[in-house]
């Protein structure tokens, strides 16, 4: 019963993309909060393979699993071009995408 169970499920599966250290990634919102934040691939976790070590914006450290972390075209956690089309980034706000469309809190 179990492999044809394991067979089934894995039929769709799919791993994701491994990480490069130094990329910048998105994290899946925390709580209540609604926001994906930037956050920079520290290392990958040796004992569990599908984990990484992340520096957010803030100089915090966290483990998060791949699936809560989704790649950006980003270069830097202080993306010149979000200071641009977002100003309130550049003054520590918040950006919230919904439905792939951003809308900068402060409006």
């Amino acid at each position: 019963m179990k492999e044809k169970q394991r067979k089934y499920y894995n039929l769709n599966a799919k791993d994701f993309a491994p990480l490069k250290t130094g990329g910048i990634v998105r994290m899946e919102p925390q709580g209540k909060s609604y926001w994906w934040t930037k956050a920079r691939v520290v290392s990958r976790n040796e004992q569990r393979p599908r984990s990484y070590h992340v520096e957010t914006e803030t100089g915090r450290i966290l483990q998060r699993n791949r699936r809560h972390l989704k790649l950006t075209q980003t270069t830097s956690l202080t993306d010149k071009q979000d200071e641009q089309d977002y100003p309130s980034v550049a003054r520590g706000g918040h950006v919230m995408i919904c439905l792939g469309h951003p809308v900068d809190e402060d409006r």
